[in-house]
């Protein structure tokens, strides 16, 4: 009988195999432009995301401040705002850039 540490292994293993098997067969059977326009799209998808989600929390900032009188209280939404639009999205825009090769 196995313990729960051998089934752990056994799945991680097959796992790991099951993806470096997709991974072959993603290289072999899709085209290079086709396999660079699904990573732009994933990158672009990616960028939107972040930039929704700073939007959101920035309205969350402003209903804070409206609601509360006081900036102090929506300076941690203000902060994760900047952080979604610079960091995170900037992050996105350059990866599909290079997938572009404008970088």
């Amino acid at each position: 009988m196995q313990t729960k540490a051998e089934t752990r292994v056994r799945v991680a293993v097959s796992l790991a195999t099951l993806t470096i098997m997709g991974w072959q067969m993603w290289v072999t059977f899709v085209p290079a432009h086709q396999r660079t326009l699904a990573r732009m799209r994933v990158y672009d998808a990616a960028r939107r995301v972040s930039l929704t989600a700073a939007e959101w929390a920035g309205r969350q900032g402003i209903a804070t401040e409206a609601t509360t009188g006081t900036e102090a209280s929506a300076r941690a939404w203000y902060e994760t705002a900047r952080w979604l639009a610079s960091s995170a999205a900037g992050a996105a825009q350059r990866a599909y850039d290079r997938a572009r090769g404008l970088e």
